[in-house]
């Protein structure tokens, strides 16, 4: 009789992680060496005069169809008028997990809101080299 109970709960088993999320049934990729191509959409750039903050929001989409990005990171650079050679700030963010291929994420930057504040630059990088960010309208 156990062994029946125990035989039932392994087939309950076997079947609970048969149907698992279509996320933990995607196919793992490995991470790409060198150059990935990346699309993004037109980057909102809004402050928050309530927290004091200037918030940026990115979305990405991973379109090298060879691999992951492993710890794709953006850092912005604010600038004010007189282009001193030194940014006024420099706020960062990294995704803590691989993006996939075809997979979307979401970037979001937070930065001090100060009048001196006035064009901001951005660089895309990853662990294992460069990125080719590509503007797009739409995923």
């Amino acid at each position: 009789m156990i062994r029946l109970v125990y035989a039932a709960a392994a087939v309950l088993v076997i079947l609970a992680l048969s149907a698992g999320t279509p996320i933990a049934q995607a196919k793992y990729m490995p991470p790409i060496k060198g150059d990935a191509e990346i699309q993004y959409l037109p980057i909102k750039v809004e402050p928050d005069y309530k927290a004091k903050l200037v918030r940026t929001t990115i979305k990405v989409k991973n379109v090298s169809p060879t691999g992951s990005i492993a710890g794709l990171k953006v850092t912005q650079y604010w600038w004010d008028k007189a282009n001193s050679p030194q940014p006024l700030a420099a706020p960062s963010d990294r995704l803590k997990k691989p993006l996939q291929p075809g997979e979307e994420a979401t970037l979001t930057l937070e930065v001090p809101l100060d009048p001196k504040l006035f064009r901001e630059t951005y660089i895309f990088e990853h662990a294992n080299g460069k990125i080719k960010p590509k503007p797009v309208k739409k995923f």
